[in-house]
């Protein structure tokens, strides 16, 4: 902090290495990737409710956090349908111009919630 501001950090070179792979794999996945990546998910989880539980917007930027609850019914990274109930959290921030979505970070808990399914 400077004068009572927050001073924004520039990411270790390493940061920057790992944005530019994850943003070069999710433009792999072209237009339809975010379509293919939710219909995975419903799939795999019946039911499947997200719930808003925090959302703040300043300038073009739009923070959510949210919860998702739903029933394990289909394969999901490689684990086979446990017909448990999951729930996991996550924050979601959109940068929007024009009225549009231009880019995204998602943190999600899925480690927490893959932990979930292969519980005993």
């Amino acid at each position: 902090m400077a004068d009572g501001r927050l001073v924004p950090r520039r990411p270790r070179p390493g940061v920057r290495r790992v944005r530019a792979r994850l943003h070069a794999a999710r433009a792999a996945g072209g237009a339809g990737g975010p379509r293919r990546s939710v219909r995975r998910i419903r799939s795999a989880f019946a039911g499947l409710t997200i719930a808003i539980d925090l959302q703040v917007a300043e300038g073009d930027l739009v923070a959510t956090h949210f919860t998702a609850c739903g029933e394990h019914v289909g394969e999901y990274r490689g684990i086979a349908p446990t017909g448990r109930s999951v729930t996991a959290s996550g924050v979601q921030i959109w940068t929007v111009r024009g009225g549009r979505a231009v880019a995204d970070l998602n943190v999600f808990d899925e480690w927490g919630m893959v932990e979930q399914l292969r519980a005993p």
